[in-house]
């Protein structure tokens, strides 16, 4: 089988006759048709992490056909042996408070595809184990395989949308242009916003985001001390934006919403 394993910071290696997972009783065995490449691996591939102990298989946004399904194995409604799906790779207990009150992302033992134990899909196929099973989504004819890859961040930025709750004429800023921040521009012109800004700390970065997304954005700047507080200000007259999204892991970000939400 042929896969790529990360044999140390920032080195890859691509083996021919990498082990065939073999398959669980209570898990299953998936075909790859594609599988992303998440900013988790990428922060792995370039600094190294603990639970990707060398040499690791990494890749945790799969997508491919159930080729084998254990004896044993508890497949959810609606999927089957032989259907093409995607594999979300927050793998949750499903019996903590957290998991119990509908909040599996805090989730208090969750373990994360494609880092120790379970090696990811960076591969021809890749072992699904019990506890991803609930997490096998059945995907239509019509989606092609690596467009499917990006469902789990496309979640993400639509969860995020509705949670915001836009209304008509809203101003929103979007903290952080990369694909979770993108969507969200979009997403929030869509839903009636009368301005989006989007702001990021690199230039590089927006300059991407712009070339794609740049007609659903009114404006947008390269992040300075304050992460861009007073450039929302400044467009708002000294009210703030009435919905703000961090989509950006950082800290600053998170205290610069507060400070220019209206």
């Amino acid at each position: 089988m042929r896969a790529a394993f990360m044999t140390d910071v920032d080195a890859i290696e691509v083996r021919e006759d990498a082990e065939e997972p073999a398959l669980d009783p209570r898990g299953a065995v998936l075909r790859v048709e594609a599988c992303g490449i998440c900013g988790t691996d990428a922060r792995t591939f370039f600094n190294g992490d603990p639970k990707a102990p060398a040499p690791w298989q990494l890749g945790h946004e799969p997508v491919g056909v159930l080729e084998e399904v254990g004896a044993e194995a508890d497949l959810p409604p609606g999927v089957s042996k032989g259907d093409r799906v995607f594999l979300g790779s927050i793998l949750t207990c499903g019996e903590c408070r957290w998991c119990m009150e509908g909040f599996q992302n805090l989730c208090e033992d969750h373990l994360l595809y494609g880092y120790d134990p379970f090696p990811g899909a960076y591969a021809e196929r890749a072992g699904v184990p019990q506890i991803a099973l609930k997490n096998l989504i059945p995907l239509p004819p019509e989606l092609p395989s690596d467009l499917a890859t990006v469902a789990d961040p496309f979640a993400c930025a639509l969860n995020g949308i509705e949670q915001l709750d836009i209304r008509l004429g809203d101003t929103v800023v979007i903290l952080g242009t990369g694909p979770i921040g993108c969507w969200q521009a979009v997403m929030a012109r869509d839903r009636g916003a009368s301005k989006v800004f989007m702001s990021d700390v690199s230039a590089d970065r927006l300059e991407i985001a712009l070339d794609a997304i740049g007609q659903a954005v009114d404006d947008a700047w390269v992040a300075g001390e304050d992460n861009g507080v007073a450039e929302v200000l400044s467009r708002t007259g000294g009210v703030g934006a009435e919905r703000v999204s961090v989509a950006a892991p950082a800290k600053p970000a998170q205290q610069a919403a507060l400070e220019m939400a209206a």
